[in-house]
């Protein structure tokens, strides 16, 4: 299993449920929560060179949105379909936030990779408690 493997493997048994609980649906890497007005929208970005991923949300009008002429109803949105909305990226109220658990470059043996396995549970409780904080506020006040 690769290290991306990993990471999106302990994001559905960690964060997944979260989202679930706090009534989204969707599958990874795209949720959705429709409100009565609104639809809160989260999505998971993997560096395409490994490594390293990031967590984007964004609202959209509940009505659903048009886009390249077609509209797209709330209960098929994604974050993609958002791009000319505002959208904000967890962690990055200060800088461009990534998070990174693996070193693509490097290449780094067994022995040493069992050292950092705990990378990708620490990971997926920081993007848990930035959906408690940065996301539902910027659901709730964009």
């Amino acid at each position: 299993m690769s290290d991306k493997d990993k990471m999106i493997s302990v994001l559905n048994e960690v964060v997944v449920p979260v989202l679930r609980s706090k009534g989204f649906s969707g599958s990874f890497p795209h949720f959705r929560r429709i409100l009565n007005d609104r639809v809160d929208l989260l999505m998971f970005q993997f560096n395409r060179y490994g490594g390293s991923f990031v967590v984007e949300v964004a609202r959209a009008p509940v009505k659903g949105l048009i886009v390249n002429g077609k509209r797209i109803p709330p209960e098929k949105l994604n974050l993609y379909h958002t791009l000319s909305l505002n959208s904000y990226r967890l962690g990055s109220k200060h800088e461009d936030h990534w998070f990174r658990y693996g070193w693509p470059q490097l290449k780094i043996n067994e022995s040493l990779k069992k050292i950092f396995v705990d990378i990708y549970k620490k990971l997926a409780n920081e993007v848990v408690e930035l959906i408690e904080t940065e996301a539902e506020e910027f659901w709730k006040n964009e």
